[in-house]
């Protein structure tokens, strides 16, 4: 782990653990006052992860080229082939367009199965509250984990 990602980690573990709602934006604007050093020698990194963040949002957009969207309003600008690599839809081929139906495909497993493990936190936690109970009410008095 980069000393910058440990400084972040340690940064968010420290937030979780308090009482306070979180504003992302504020809490970004404290840990860039506080570690404005460390951030100095990762900002090719940062900018590098910020332009795949952008070409993601970019490619999911639901615009498509001229002409495409008369035809195919389901399929995207742009097609991910593969983890880190995004093809313009124009140029995919059929491999590549199977390619972004299995990295659809793993997103949506992916989302089922943590969506699935909110569930039955939910069943367990929601019997034990009303309107104002916290999270952290409930472990006080002794909800037990299940094995």
């Amino acid at each position: 782990m980069s000393t910058l990602s440990k400084s972040i980690s340690d940064y968010v573990g420290e937030l979780l653990a308090g009482d306070a709602e979180i504003v992302h934006a504020d809490a970004a604007e404290r840990f860039i006052r506080q570690h404005g050093d460390v951030i100095g020698f990762h900002v090719e990194s940062i900018v590098a992860r910020q332009i795949g963040a952008e070409i993601k949002r970019r490619s999911q957009a639901p615009a498509p080229p001229l002409g495409q969207g008369l035809l195919f309003g389901g399929l995207p600008a742009a097609v991910t082939v593969r983890a880190g690599v995004t093809k313009p839809v124009m140029r995919c081929t059929r491999d590549d367009l199977m390619a972004g139906l299995e990295q659809k495909d793993a997103n949506i497993s992916a989302a089922v199965g943590a969506r699935l493990a909110y569930l039955a936190d939910l069943d367990r936690l929601l019997p034990h509250m009303d309107d104002d109970t916290t999270v952290a009410d409930v472990l006080r008095t002794g909800i037990k984990r299940a094995s």
